[in-house]
């Protein structure tokens, strides 16, 4: 943990406190007590807080990970962003109403300095928790609606897969009744060739009967004559 320092809301103090870093390090803790312009503690209750840097190269970072550990007497603890470390520049606390988001007070400035910046191992850049915070939150709602729209086209692949499926099975069913029909059809067909034909070959037995027995009369009655 970095040595604490006491920080001021009296934007007119002069004796600015300095905070040295390594530019190698990362994860470093800054404890910091919050003061009113008469050097009472500045009550937090209600309150958060924003750790805000002008960084060299203007870039500028923006973080609201900051912890109140004591609200009653102002007492908090930053942990220092990556960026924090990239280069030096002056920082301060913006001090947040919760009740409605608003800016409602600032501690005096306090600087940063980087050792070993000839061995910087961080990329100096701009650094801003809320559209970091944004930019994830986009992210996540770009790979929900990736999942939704994945989910529906499986959705519409299994309905679509269900209606062709339902349609064979209506085919089937149709070709199975068609054939059904067909067949009783076709064996009517045959059962009536059938009796047509019995009927014929009947009607030509007994026309063939009756002229044979005709036949068979008129030959008796010629040899009686005779």
């Amino acid at each position: 943990m970095l040595q604490a320092v006491t920080l001021s809301t009296n934007k007119q103090t002069t004796n600015l406190s300095r905070v040295e870093v390594r530019d190698s390090d990362k994860g470093e803790i800054l404890e910091s007590f919050i003061l009113n312009p008469d050097g009472t503690p500045y009550d937090l209750t209600n309150k958060s807080l924003v750790f805000n840097e002008n960084k060299d190269g203007n870039k500028f970072v923006s973080d609201d990970n900051v912890e109140i550990v004591d609200e009653r007497i102002g007492h908090i603890t930053y942990q220092l962003h990556d960026q924090v470390h990239s280069a030096r520049g002056t920082a301060w606390f913006d001090i947040i109403d919760k009740s409605n988001g608003s800016k409602i007070d600032s501690t005096t400035d306090f600087y940063i300095e980087v050792r070993d910046s000839l061995k910087c191992t961080v990329y100096n850049t701009t650094y801003i928790a809320d559209l970091e915070k944004l930019k994830q939150q986009m992210e996540t709602l770009l790979k929900q609606a990736d999942g939704e729209l994945q989910a529906e086209l499986q959705k519409a692949e299994q309905q679509l897969d269900q209606e062709l499926q339902n349609f064979r099975n209506q085919y089937n069913s149709l070709s199975a009744d068609f054939q059904n029909q067909f067949n009783a059809a076709q064996n009517a067909r045959q059962q009536d060739y059938t009796n047509q034909k019995n009927a014929i070959n009947q009607d030509w037995t007994n026309n063939k009967n009756q002229i044979w027995s005709q036949w068979n009369g008129d030959k008796a009655n010629i040899d009686k004559q005779a």
